[in-house]
Parts: structure tokens; sequence; C-alpha cells
């Protein structure tokens, strides 16, 4: 991260839960590969305020099928068949909702699974403890 912050001005960490360690995890990501809300900006706290986050992912059609089978037609029509093809696909995020897209369609929708969102009744749906008082990204 302070190599990319040296070179770019600018560095990307995602965090998130790794459930095989179930532990938080911490990746290093390349800045050139995000795409932010143009109204948006970064304050003193280094938190993001805008209504979305992108970042674009490189994958093969083949692994990107066993990642959404329910479009596995129109993956392989994208790419004549071809499985072994690279692909590119985009992560949208914003605090409350994730989408994954592939070229023109919506893979899947859902919500910000790093947060634990009140049942009907209005308590917690798990035991575990929210950092925030609403969902952020």
């Amino acid at each position: 991260m302070v190599r990319q912050h040296s070179i770019y001005f600018i560095a990307v960490l995602k965090y998130g839960w790794d459930k095989k360690t179930n532990d938080i995890s911490i990746e290093v990501r390349k800045p050139q590969n995000f795409v932010f809300d143009k109204d948006g900006y970064v304050d003193e706290f280094g938190d993001f305020h805008g209504k979305f986050v992108g970042e674009k992912c490189e994958t093969t059609a083949e692994k990107l099928i066993e990642e959404y089978p329910k479009h596995k037609e129109y993956i392989f029509l994208r790419v004549n068949g071809k499985l072994g093809t690279s692909v590119n696909y985009t992560e949208w995020h914003n605090d409350e909702f994730t989408f994954t897209t592939f070229q023109y369609k919506v893979l899947d929708k859902h919500k910000n699974e790093f947060f634990n969102y009140p049942d009907a009744k209005g308590t917690s749906a798990t035991p575990l403890m929210n950092h925030f008082c609403t969902a952020k990204d």
C-alpha cells in the first residue's frame, strides 16, 4: 500500500471477512481498477463520501460462470463459447448494496454482507455487533 501511495499518490485497501480463517481480510488493490462517483470525495479521516465505488476485476469466463451459474448462457454467448477467455466484470458498492455487472447485465445484487441488519422485530438477526450505526461500504 505504501509503495502504491508513493507511486500513484493514492492507495486502495479492500477489507472483508475471510470465512476460512474467520477473521478480517485486507487486500491491497490497484487504484487504476477503481471507478469513483464523479461527485464523491475523501474526507480528512479517509472516508469516501459518494453514491458508489466500482472495482473492475479480471477473471476467465469459466470462473465467472462458476461464480454466477444462473447467467451461464449469457456469459457463454458473450465469449462465443470460449470459456478460457479473459473477461472483466465490475463490482459496484455503496453503503447498502453490492452489485456485480458483466458487460450489459447485472449478475448479482445483495445487501452489504458486512452489516448485521435487524430482523422484522427490530433486533439483530445474529448476535454479532456492528461497528457502525448504519451500513457502510
